[in-house]
C-alpha cells in the first residue's frame, strides 16, 4: 500500500512538472555560463595570530529562478559527481592512469593531473581558439603597496598581460597600453610577455617574478587619455612562495554547490557538449611575494606581500568558494547569498555592499567590502570581455584584510586600438636529420644551421660551419683527456700549462684530407673567386653566447684572411683556441664539459667604413627605453676589444616603439682596424677631424634601432648585436646575443633567497632549540634536506595526533630567514591545554624556550589552530600517548638498521647515486620523526617535574629551575656526557699508551662518537670520522692544558631522598612519593633523548657521506669546478644539474658560497612576532665598563669566581683555557671537548634539557641558559661569578 502510494504520488508529481509552465529566467539567463558578471573576492589579510583568505565567486538564484527540474537534476547531477569520484581514486588505487604529455579528461571531481610537476607549468594549449593558460599574482601588505599581475597564454604568440603597481609614498604603476591588454611577440614556451617572466622554481612551492620594462605613472582607464601620463623604467623582482597547500576547484569544491550550480543550468544538448568539451582547470594559494623594486629616479626598495596566486588553463571555468585557515586547513564553501545578478548592472559594479556565507563546518560568516580602487582590463583583440579589479577592504566577522573584488562583464562596444600581431619566432630546429648531423659543412640556408648544440651559438645564428673530433688523432685525444685530469686536480700539471700543450698540438697538427675538402669545396659553391676573397674566420663553440653564459671574447676570430691555406690555418687557430686556459677555465668554473664541440664561422668581409655593438636596452640599468650603440670608424674589433674609445650613441625607445635620439657622445676614436688589401688587418690612427666627428649619422642610428626591435621580436628576448655600415650605409649584422646580465639577482636577494613566508605579522618566532641544533646560517642543501626533515616529523607527529587532518609541502613548523632557522611558536603551541587533554602551553614553551611565554595567550593559539572539543581533546591526548609511547621502539630498530645502513655503491655514477639518495630520502624523514617524538617524551617527564615543584602553577620561580636542575644532574648514561670523557680518555692514550694501542682506542673513539662534529646536522660539516684531523685538533688543545681535577659535584652521588630534603621548593609527602617514582623515569629520559638525537645524527651521517660521494662524483665529471659547491645547491637543483648542464645554477652556488660567511655572522633575538630582523649588536666595551649582573634560567647547581671567555664561533674555540667560565650562544656536541677545560657554562639560548645544560650537570658545572645578549655584554678576562644555583652572572671590578 505504502509502495503504490509513492508511485502513485510521484507519477502526480511527474506529470505537474510536465504541464506547469517554468519560471521565466532572471535578467534572462539561469546561471553563471551566461551571465554577465562575475565576483571573485580574494581576501589577504592579516590579524593577531595568522592570516585569513576567502574566495568566493558565483550568485545564489532563489529557488523560482532555478527552473522546475532544479531537484531532480541536483540529484542527477550529485550522484554523477559521486560515482566520478570514486572511480577516479579507484583508478589511483590501482594505478591505471599512466602520466601523459597533456592533461587528461578532468573536472568535477577529477584531477587534470596526478602530479604537481606536470600541472604547475606552461600548458599546452588546446586547438579551441578560446584556449588559454592563467596565470596570476596580487600582493598587499599593511602600508598599503600592492602589486596585481597576470600572464594568459594564448595562441600565436600573444598572451594577455595584467601589471599594476601601487606603492605608498610614490604612487600607481601600470603597463603603459592599460587598459587594454594584449602583448605580443612571446615565447610560446615559457610565461612572459611586455617585459615580465613567471619562472617555477619549484612546483606548487617557489616562483620567481621579475619585471624589466616601461611603465605609465598614474592610474588610467580611459584608453584616449592614456598618453597624459608619463613613463618612466621599473625594474622588480620576487620570489613566491606558498603558505598555503592549493585548492583545486576540480576536486576540492564542495560537491552539493556544485550539483547546486549545475543544477540552476538549462540542460541542453548544447549546455553538455560544451561541459564535457570545454572544461576549464583552476586552483588557487596563498602565499607571500618578497622581492626588490627599482623605479627610475627612485630609490631601491624591498617589499614583503601577503599574496595570492591562481592558475588557469582550459576554455570554461565554473568557481565556488572555500576559506584558508591560517594552520593550512581549508574549509569549503557551501553556499552564499550573494544576489549577484542584481550587483552592478550595467557594467556597473558596486563600490561598498556585504553578503554571507556558509562553509562546511556549519558556520556563518558575514562579510563587508569597500572599494579603495579599481584598475581596469579589457580581454582580446575585440575587448569582448573587460574585468574591473578593484582593490577592497574586507572585513570578514571582524577580521580585516584587504583583497580584489574581480567583476567580469561581457562587452560590445569594440576595439578602439588598431590589433597587432606577432612575427614568426627564430627557434632552433626540433629535428636534424641524419645527413646533417654527419656533414663537415653546412651552409646558411640549411635548417641543421640553425642548432647552437651542433654549430654552436654564433654559427647557429650566422654561419657556414664546420666540425672536427679529435678521432683517429692519438696525440691530441691524449692531450684532451690530460686536460680534464689535470682540472679535476688528478694530475700534478698546472691546468694552464696543460691547455697550453693542447692548444699547441691542436696547431701542429694535420687536418684530416676529408676535411681540407669540405671546407674548400663548400668556400668554392657559395664564393666563387674564394682565392681573392677576404673571410672573416670565427670560432662558434657549443654553449657560446647562450642565454645562460656568454663565453664572449675567449675564443679566436681572424680577420682578412685569403687563400686556400691561410683559411685553413685560420680554422685550426679557432679549434685551438676553444682549449686556450681561458676558455678551458670558463667552461670548468660553470660545470661545462671540457671538451665541448665548437664549428668555425667563415663569412665574406664588407668593405666596412664603421662597426660596433648594439644592445637593445641599456646594459647599465636594464632600461629597454634606451637603446645604447657604440660605434667607430673601420673594423668592430676596436670596439668588442676595446683598444679605442668609440662613439656612444642613445636612442629612446617608447612603449609603443617610437624612436627619436636621447643623446650622442663623441669617443676619442684615436685608432681604427681596417683590411690589408693582401690579408690580414691592421691598426691605424685616426685622424684628428674625423675624430671629432660622429662616425654614425642619426639616421642610421635610429635604422639600427628599428632593426634591433625587429630581432627583439624575432627571438622573445633583448639582444646584444655586432653591426656593421659600409660606404653605401648598407647595414650588416654580424652577431645577435641574448643579453645574459639583465635579471641577475641582486645581494639582498640572495640573502633572503629561502626566507619562509609568513602567514601573518605577527607569528610568534624563536631560535631557542632550533639554535642549538643548527646555529648560525645553514647551506641550501642542508635547507633542503635537514630543516625539511624536522619540519615535515613535527607535521606528522601534529597530525598522527589529531591536530591537524594532513600535513603539508611546505614549512609550517620552522621560519627561515637569512638561512637561518627558527621555530614557529604557532604552529607548536597547538599542543595545549585547549587541544590535548592533560598538557599545557607553559610547558611546551618551556621545553622550547626555556620560558612559559604567558604574553603568548590561549587566544592567540586558539586563533590560528582552531578550538578543539572536550571528547576530541581526550582522543588526541590518546593518540599522543600512543605515539609518544612507540617512538622508544622505533628508535631501537633506527638504531639495528643504522649499523648496515649505507647508501654508497661502488659502481655508482653521479646520476645512479643521486636517485638512490632521492628514493631512499624517506629513510631521512622518518628517523627524525621518530627521533623527534623521542625526544619529546623526554621533554613530557622534565615537565611532569615543573608541574609537581610548582604545584601546578606557570609563574614558576628561579627555585623551581633550580630544583629540577638538582633532580636531573645524575643521568646515567647520558650519550652527550660521554664525549667529553672519552677526550678525557683520549688524551690519556696519547700520554701513555703505545702507538698501536693508542691507534687502537682512537679507532674505537671514532667507531662510537665519530659521525658527531661541529654544527652535525650541516651536510657540508664533515663528521669526525671522514675527517679526523678537526677531532686531533682538539686532542692537542687538551694535551697542553693541565689536568683538571674532579669537582665536588663529579664525586658525590647523593641519594635521590636526601636530594628531595634539600630542595628549595617546599614539597607535601604526597608530592615526595610521587617524586620518587617520577625522578629516576625523568632521569633516564633525558638519557634517552641525548641517544636518539645521536642516532638521527648518525642516520645524517650516512647521507652526509652520500652527498660528499656525490660531489666528488660531480666534479670528476666535470659537473661541478669544486666538490664543495654541491652544498651550496639545493636536493631538487643537484637533480637539475645532473640532467642538463646548467652554467646559471653554478654560478648562483659561487655567489651563495660567498655571502654565507655574511649570513652567519648575522644575530637574531631569541624571541621575534613577526619577521625576524638582524640584530644590531654592540661590544661590552661599548655598552657596560663597570660592575654588571645579568639574571637566567639555572640548569646546573653551583657556585664558581673565574675568568670569562666569550667565544662566538667554535673556530676560536682554542683560546679556551683551564677554568674559564665559558660564555657562548648555545652549544651542541661540537664544543664537547671542551667541558673537561672550563669552570661553568653561559649560554644565550638553551632550556633544562639542552645539551649545555645536560653535560653540564653531568660535569658538575655550574650552569645558567636564556641570557640575552650575554656575548656582547661580557668581555673575555672579565671576572665573573657564576651562580648555577640563582641563576645569575655577575661581573666584579
Amino acid at each position: 500500500m505504502i509502495l503504490e502510494t509513492a508511485l502513485c504520488g510521484g507519477s502526480l508529481l511527474l506529470i505537474w512538472l510536465f504541464l506547469s509552465k517554468d519560471t521565466p529566467p532572471l535578467h534572462g539567463v539561469y546561471a553563471q555560463r551566461e551571465t554577465t558578471l562575475l565576483l571573485a573576492i580574494p581576501i589577504t589579510g592579516s590579524f593577531p595570530t595568522g592570516k585569513l583568505s576567502l574566495f568566493c565567486m558565483g550568485a545564489r538564484k532563489t529557488k523560482e529562478h532555478a527552473g522546475k527540474w532544479f531537484f531532480v537534476k541536483y540529484f542527477l547531477f550529485r550522484t554523477l559527481l559521486f560515482l566520478r569520484n570514486a572511480r577516479s581514486q579507484k583508478g589511483k588505487k590501482r594505478k591505471a592512469k599512466a602520466e601523459s604529455n597533456g592533461p587528461r579528461p578532468s573536472g568535477y571531481g577529477v584531477k587534470s593531473f596526478d602530479h604537481e610537476t606536470d600541472m604547475d607549468c606552461a600548458q599546452p594549449l588546446s586547438d579551441h581558439p578560446l584556449a588559454i593558460d592563467t596565470h596570476y599574482y596580487n600582493g598587499f601588505n599593511s602600508d598599503g603597496a600592492a602589486l596585481i599581475l597576470r600572464i594568459a597564454r594564448r595562441h600565436n604568440r600573444t598572451a594577455e598581460v595584467w601589471i599594476t603597481m601601487n606603492i605608498p609614498g610614490e604612487g600607481f604603476y601600470q603597463a603603459p597600453f592599460h587598459p587594454y591588454t594584449t602583448a605580443y611577440n612571446t615565447d610560446p614556451d615559457g610565461i612572459n610577455g611586455a617585459g615580465m617572466t613567471f619562472e617555477c622554481l619549484e612546483p606548487m612551492r617557489r616562483w620567481k617574478i621579475s619585471y624589466n620594462g616601461i611603465l605609465r605613472k598614474g592610474l588610467c582607464n580611459d584608453w584616449e587619455a592614456k598618453d597624459d601620463l608619463p613613463t618612466c623604467h621599473v625594474k622588480f623582482s620576487f620570489i613566491w612562495e606558498a603558505v598555503s597547500e592549493a585548492f583545486d576547484f576540480d576536486t576540492d569544491s564542495d560537491p552539493s554547490a556544485v550539483a547546486e550550480a549545475i543544477a540552476r543550468e538549462e540542460w541542453t544538448k548544447e549546455f553538455w557538449k560544451q561541459l564535457r568539451s570545454t572544461h576549464q582547470t583552476h586552483y588557487e594559494q596563498q602565499g607571500e611575494m618578497r622581492g626588490i623594486v627599482k623605479v627610475e629616479g627612485k630609490e631601491e626598495r624591498s617589499l614583503i606581500l601577503k599574496s595570492f596566486r591562481d592558475h588557469t588553463f582550459g576554455t570554461l571555468t565554473l568557481r565556488l568558494g572555500y576559506m584558508s585557515l591560517p594552520n593550512g586547513v581549508m574549509i569549503k564553501v557551501t553556499d552564499c547569498d550573494l544576489d549577484l545578478p542584481n550587483l552592478g548592472l550595467n557594467r556597473n559594479p558596486p563600490q561598498d555592499y556585504s553578503f554571507n556565507f556558509t562553509t562546511n563546518d556549519g558556520k556563518n560568516r558575514h562579510v563587508e567590502i569597500k572599494t579603495r580602487y579599481s584598475p581596469e582590463y579589457y580581454h582580446h583583440d575585440d575587448w569582448r570581455s573587460m574585468v574591473f579589479e578593484k582593490v577592497v577592504d574586507v572585513n570578514c566577522d571582524g577580521v580585516k584584510g584587504t583583497g580584489i573584488a574581480e567583476w567580469l562583464y561581457r562587452c560590445d562596444t569594440g576595439c578602439p586600438v588598431e590589433v597587432g600581431s606577432s612575427v614568426d619566432q627564430l627557434k632552433e630546429p626540433d629535428v636534424i636529420c641524419e645527413t646533417d648531423l654527419s656533414a663537415w659543412t653546412l651552409r646558411f640556408d640549411q635548417s641543421a644551421c640553425s642548432s647552437s648544440s651542433l654549430v654552436g651559438g654564433k654559427g647557429c645564428q650566422l654561419a657556414l660551419l664546420t666540425q672536427m673530433t679529435s678521432e683517429g688523432n692519438q696525440e691530441l685525444a691524449d692531450k684532451l683527456n690530460e686536460i680534464q685530469q689535470v682540472s679535476i686536480e688528478t694530475l700534478g700539471k698546472p691546468l694552464e700549462m696543460a691547455c697550453d700543450e693542447m692548444v699547441e698540438a691542436v696547431l701542429t697538427s694535420s687536418m684530416a684530407n676529408e676535411t681540407v675538402e669540405a671546407i674548400w669545396k663548400a668556400a668554392e659553391e657559395i664564393f666563387p673567386a674564394a682565392n681573392d676573397i677576404a673571410f672573416a674566420v670565427r670560432s662558434s663553440a657549443i654553449g657560446e653566447d647562450g642565454a645562460d653564459l656568454s663565453s664572449a671574447g675567449q675564443m679566436d676570430t681572424i680577420l682578412g684572411v685569403k687563400g686556400k691555406q691561410s683559411l685553413l690555418e685560420a680554422v685550426l687557430k679557432c679549434w685551438a683556441s676553444n682549449f686556450s686556459y681561458i676558455a678551458v677555465q670558463y667552461r670548468r668554473q660553470h660545470g661545462q664539459p671540457l671538451n665541448r664541440g665548437m664549428g668555425v664561422v667563415i663569412q665574406e668581409m664588407a668593405p666596412v667604413t664603421s662597426a660596433g655593438v648594439l644592445f637593445t636596452l641599456d646594459p647599465v640599468t636594464s632600461d629597454p627605453g634606451v637603446m645604447v650603440i657604440n660605434a667607430n670608424y673601420g673594423l668592430g674589433e676596436s670596439v668588442v676589444s676595446g683598444c679605442s674609445e668609440p662613439d656612444l650613441v642613445k636612442v629612446k625607445r617608447t612603449w609603443e616603439n617610437k624612436l627619436s635620439l636621447l643623446s650622442e657622445e663623441i669617443g676619442s676614436k684615436k685608432t681604427l682596424i681596417k683590411m690589408i688589401e693582401s690579408g690580414g688587418i691592421k691598426e691605424e690612427e685616426v685622424s684628428e677631424k674625423d675624430a671629432k666627428l660622429s662616425c654614425l649619422s642619426q639616421e642610421l642610428a635610429l635604422r639600427l634601432a628599428a632593426i634591433g626591435i625587429e630581432l627583439e621580436k624575432r627571438f622573445s628576448d633583448p639582444r646584444d648585436i655586432e653591426w656593421a655600415v659600409d660606404k653605401d650605409d648598407n647595414i650588416y649584422l654580424l652577431q645577435a646575443r641574448p643579453i645574459t646580465t639583465m635579471h641577475q639577482d641582486t645581494e639582498w636577494e640572495m640573502i633572503h633567497e629561502f626566507d619562509s613566508p609568513l602567514v601573518s605579522d605577527s607569528e610568534w618566532l624563536t631560535t631557542c632549540n632550533i639554535g642549538e641544533m643548527m646555529p648560525g646560517a645553514v647551506t641550501p642543501l642542508t635547507y633542503s634536506t635537514f630543516f625539511r626533515a624536522i619540519d615535515h616529523s613535527l607535521q606528522r607527529f601534529i597530525t598522527e595526533s589529531g591536530l591537524w587532518p594532513k600535513t603539508h609541502n611546505f614549512f609550517k613548523f620552522l621560519c627561515i630567514t637569512c638561512n637561518h632557522g627558527f621555530i614557529n611558536l604557532n604552529s607548536v603551541f597547538a599542543f595545549n591545554e585547549g587541544s590535548v587533554a592533560g598538557t599545557k602551553k607553559a610547558m611546551a614553551a618551556l621545553a622550547i624556550a626555556g620560558d612559559p611565554l604567558e604574553e603568548f595567550t590561549l587566544e592567540m593559539v586558539e586563533r590560528h589552530n582552531g578550538h578543539v572539543s572536550l571528547p576530541r581533546r581526550i582522543c588526541n591526548a590518546l593518540r599522543n600517548f600512543k605515539l609518544l609511547y612507540q617512538s622508544y621502539g622505533k628508535c631501537v630498530e633506527w638504531e639495528k638498521k643504522a649499523k648496515t645502513y649505507s647508501l654508497l655503491r661502488e659502481s655508482d655514477d653521479a646520476h645512479a647515486l643521486y636517485e638512490r639518495i632521492h628514493a631512499n630520502f624517506a629513510d631521512f624523514e622518518d628517523c627524525w620523526t621518530d627521533t623527534a617524538m623521542n625526544s619529546a617524551r623526554s621533554g613530557a617527564w622534565s615537565n611532569v617535574l615543573m608541574g609537581i615543584l610548582s604545584h601546578g602553577k606557570t609563574d614558576w620561580s628561579t627555585a623551581n629551575y633550580s630544583d629540577v636542575a638538582c633532580l636531573l644532574a645524575k643521568c646515567e648514561n647520558v650519550y652527550s656526557a660521554d664525549v667529553p670523557s672519552s677526550l678525557e680518555e683520549a688524551t690519556e692514550w696519547l700520554l701513555t699508551c703505545s702507538s698501536l694501542e693508542t691507534q687502537n682506542q682512537f679507532s674505537s673513539f671514532l667507531q662510537l662518537h665519530g659521525h658527531r662534529c661541529i654544527r652535525e646536522a650541516e651536510m657540508k660539516e664533515k663528521s669526525w670520522h671522514s675527517d679526523p684531523s678537526q677531532l686531533v685538533r682538539v686532542l692537542i688543545s687538551l694535551l697542553k692544558a693541565p689536568v683538571r681535577p674532579a669537582t665536588e659535584n663529579q664525586d658525590q652521588n647523593i641519594a635521590l631522598d636526601d636530594l628531595l630534603g634539600q630542595l628549595q621548593t617546599p614539597i607535601t609527602a604526597n608530592e615526595r612519593r610521587a617524586l620518587r617514582w617520577i625522578v629516576p623515569r625523568a632521569r633516564s629520559a633525558v638519557a634517552d633523548r641525548e641517544w636518539g638525537k645521536s642516532l638521527s645524527i648518525l642516520m645524517s651521517d650516512k647521507f652526509k657521506e652520500a652527498y660528499w660521494r656525490l660531489a666528488e662524483l660531480m666534479q670528476n665529471e666535470g659537473r661541478l669546478p669544486d666538490a664543495q659547491l654541491l652544498f651550496f645547491l639545493t636536493h631538487l637543483e643537484i637533480g637539475i644539474l645532473l640532467k642538463e648542464r646548467n652554467g646559471k645554477l653554478v654560478s648562483k652556488a659561487q655567489r651563495r658560497r660567498k655571502l654565507l660567511p655574511q649570513m652567519m655572522s648575522f644575530k637574531f633575538d631569541r624571541i621575534n612576532v613577526g619577521r625576524p630582523i638582524p640584530i644590531e649588536e654592540c661590544t661590552a666595551s661599548d655598552s657596560v665598563t663597570t660592575a654588571l649582573k645579568v639574571k637566567g634560567m639555572p640548569v646546573s647547581q653551583g657556585q664558581v669566581k673565574g675568568r670569562a671567555r666569550v667565544v662566538t664561533s667554535l673556530e676560536d674555540a682554542d683560546q679556551i683555557e683551564q677554568g674559564d667560565v665559558l660564555i657562548v650562544t648555545c652549544t651542541d656536541v661540537g664544543w664537547s671537548p671542551y667541558f673537561p677545560l672550563i669552570s661553568g657554562l653561559v649560554t644565550e639560548i638553551g632550556g633544562l634539557v639542552s645539551h649545555g645544560a645536560v653535560v653540564a650537570r653531568e660535569y658538575g658545572l655550574p650552569c645558567i641558559v636564556n641570557v640575552p645578549r650575554v656575548t656582547t655584554l661580557f668581555n673575555s678576562g672579565d671576572q665573573v661569578i657564576l651562580n648555577g644555583t640563582k641563576g645569575s652572572l655577575e661581573r666584579i671590578e
